[in-house]
């Protein structure tokens, strides 16, 4: 066989495999944008490595276990981004960039008690490392 045969079945041999494997090549499947959002689903649970948003995954945690006491007691304000960036009594309690090292993270992780949330179930191993993941992502107001 010539060279140049060989080279021609290799090629469509190639292409015949990309066909069969599915390939989606020309497809807007992967691409991100405002028809077709990153995975997640919102509720405090994301689906894969995507940014935890503040918004849609930390905030409705805080409102669902914390703000029963930390929106109007317990000297820290967790009802929005910005009363959680003042702090409480004791300070700052996020280091953006530093989620273990947080006070909010080792509060609800047990880690210096008392845990939080108080007198309830504590958060779950999830909700805390969403929360901690957050953090370590710069604690960004997303």
């Amino acid at each position: 066989m010539k060279p140049t045969h060989v080279f021609t079945i290799l090629i469509v041999s190639c292409v015949i495999s990309l066909l069969a494997s599915g390939c989606n090549f020309g497809t807007k499947d992967n691409i991100v944008g405002p028809n077709n959002p990153p995975p997640g689903n919102g509720n405090g649970n994301p689906v894969d490595s995507t940014t935890v948003s503040y918004l849609n995954d930390v905030q409705p945690i805080f409102d669902a276990k914390c703000i029963t006491c930390h929106g109007v007691l317990g000297g820290l304000n967790l009802t929005s981004f910005d009363k959680l960036m003042i702090g409480g009594n004791t300070g700052l309690v996020v280091t953006a960039g530093d989620g273990a090292g947080s006070l909010l993270v080792k509060r609800i992780d047990g880690t210096i008690p008392p845990q939080m949330p108080v007198g309830s179930s504590p958060l779950s191993n999830a909700e805390v490392l969403l929360i901690k993941t957050w953090i370590d992502e710069d604690a960004s107001n997303n």
